[in-house]
Formats: C-alpha cells, structure tokens, sequence
C-alpha cells in the first residue's frame, strides 16, 4: 500500500484482513502520517508484526514498486490517486476501493475494484489472488499499459 497513514487511506481495513489471512500473505506499507502509532499499535495487537513492514516514506516509489505482486489502495475518497498510476505504470494488479476516482482511473480493464469498504469482501478478493497471482501478474504484464 502505498500513501498517507490516514483515514481516508483506510490502512486499518488492510490490517484487519491481514489479521485474518493466512501466514503466506505479507504488505508494505509505503508512507507515514497521522494514523502511523495507531497502525503501529494494531500491527502489534493482532499479531502481524512479521508480516507487515512500515517503510515510511519513500522519495521514488516507481523505483520499488516491480517487485510487488499486488497492489492495494481501499481509499475511502480520492482526488486524482497517483499511487494508482504508479503501480499501474509498474504493471502490477491494482485492488481498490470502487469511488469514482479510481473507477475512471482503471476502466474496466487496468484492475480490480473492491465494491465495499468491508474486511469481508476485503478478504475474499485478497484470497483470489493469492490463488491465481501467478495468471493474474502475467496478464497484467503483458496487457496493461
């Protein structure tokens, strides 16, 4: 995930369904802000410490964007989301949440909206592709941009 540690970022929805996803499934989180010892202390009561990694910010994203399989914004509003268009630019799938915004940045094509800002839906879209990341990174490889 990359951006602000804030709520309108919803990095706590993130931390909620890693809690309940399987030990195979890790996240970086690329970006600081006001929710940063908020998230610190959940990383640390759900017990995810080993999975979750807090980068803080970062001066060229595109430089370490490749080398994710997944990329997860579940924003509960945006503006114009570069982020978005990093990780596209990276060709990497995008899962995010369904407002506007990133509805017209990924059209029907570039990636995957979340269509409620809820840990269930969260959860079942996370473990899509953790079972088919292999077809869906190539897809996006080869098709996007």
């Amino acid at each position: 995930m990359v951006g602000r540690l804030c709520e309108q970022k919803n990095p706590l929805l993130v931390l909620e369904a890693i809690k309940k996803l399987n030990n195979d499934f890790s996240i970086d989180f690329i970006g600081d802000g006001p929710l940063k010892e908020e998230v610190q202390n959940k990383i640390i009561e759900y017990g995810i410490a080993e999975r979750v990694k807090l980068l803080g910010w970062c001066v060229s994203v595109e430089d370490i964007l490749y080398k994710y399989d997944l990329f997860v914004l579940p924003s509960k509003w945006e503006g114009m989301p570069l982020a978005i268009l990093e990780a596209m630019a990276a060709k990497i799938p995008v899962l995010c949440s369904d407002i506007d915004a990133n509805r017209y940045l990924l059209g029907k094509t570039s990636g995957f909206l979340l269509k409620a800002k809820i840990v269930t839906i969260l959860l079942i879209k996370l473990n899509f592709f953790m079972k088919m990341m292999k077809f869906v990174r190539l897809l996006f490889k080869k098709h996007i941009l």
